[in-house]
């Protein structure tokens, strides 16, 4: 081989070498975020397996909320953004020039967060959708969480390839996560009037079982429930209580409005009665002036 060819081989061989470092560095970014939380099939059990790598994360979390004035965190890196109040959260969704709701455009325009995290983002800000929270007796639910950045939560994508809202809210000394997925944010979608939350994932999600397969190999200790309850005073709802025997919680499922639900109390053992069930309902956030938090537990 004479030196000229030797020339070019390195050169191709220089050329292959910084490509697939390219290609590794952004392949790296994707897993890295899928990693983070974000749901791959729409089968990922939120509910239960969140806590876990919340958990691993809340050192970290907490430092850097508490450092953090914005009321967000990079999404990229937790596949959530976190706020400590109502007023926060209506920031980032509601107000289209505010810092927060900028700050996540940004790493929207940086990161594929999806079509459907867009539509939802777009409908806040577009005022074509009211930002419902859970209400308890007439008054918002106070918020409270044990860490800082545990008082609400919002997943780019999770249960069904989704996003949805977690309040971490008070309830006579307790805390109910209360789990909110508006699908009116969503322009793909579109279910039926007075469907039931297993008619609505058939649409959503077609090919989604209603349980993980985590669920399926621990049956003898886990199962679901078809139930109904009675919401906000007189509203007649089918629902899906989870019992999950490894943590010792229960898990409520339901359609309201537009909304998928998913509340659960955050202590174990802790079975929600119709006590709370009928004083419960989902309302626009400004309807009358709110609490903004509570203390953490």
């Amino acid at each position: 081989m004479n030196k000229k060819a030797i020339l070019v081989t390195i050169v191709l061989l220089a050329i292959i070498f910084v490509s697939c470092k390219r290609t590794y560095s952004t392949d790296h970014q994707i897993l890295s975020t899928e990693d983070a939380g974000l749901s791959t099939e729409g089968l990922s059990e939120a509910d239960e397996t969140c806590d876990n790598t919340a958990e691993q994360q809340s050192s970290d979390a907490s430092i850097e909320t508490s450092e953090n004035s914005k009321g967000y965190e990079p999404a990229y890196e937790t596949g959530m953004y976190s706020f400590m109040t109502y007023s926060e959260l209506t920031s980032a969704l509601c107000s289209a020039d505010s810092e927060q709701h900028l700050a996540i455009r940004s790493d929207m325009d940086e990161f594929d967060y999806g079509p459907r995290f867009d539509s939802f983002i777009r409908a806040y800000a577009d005022k074509n959708t009211d930002l419902l929270v859970p209400w308890f007796e007439e008054t918002i639910m106070t918020i409270r969480g044990e860490y800082e950045w545990q008082k609400i939560v919002l997943f780019i994508s999770e249960l069904y390839e989704l996003p949805w809202i977690w309040y971490y809210c008070d309830y006579k000394g307790e805390t109910v996560v209360v789990g909110i997925s508006d699908l009116e944010t969503i322009e793909s979608i579109s279910i039926p009037e007075d469907s039931d939350y297993r008619e609505a994932v058939s649409i959503i999600a077609p090919n989604a079982p209603l349980y993980t397969s985590d669920f399926a190999d621990n049956a003898s200790k886990n199962t679901i429930t078809d139930m109904n309850i009675i919401l906000d005073g007189n509203k007649n709802v089918a629902a899906l209580r989870y019992y999950y025997g490894k943590s010792d919680r229960y898990y409520y499922r339901f359609i309201l409005g537009k909304c998928l639900v998913s509340i659960w109390a955050y202590e174990s053992g802790v079975e929600l009665t119709n006590d709370f069930f009928e004083s419960f309902s989902l309302k626009p956030q400004d309807t009358q002036k709110k609490p903004e938090s509570g203390p953490a537990s």
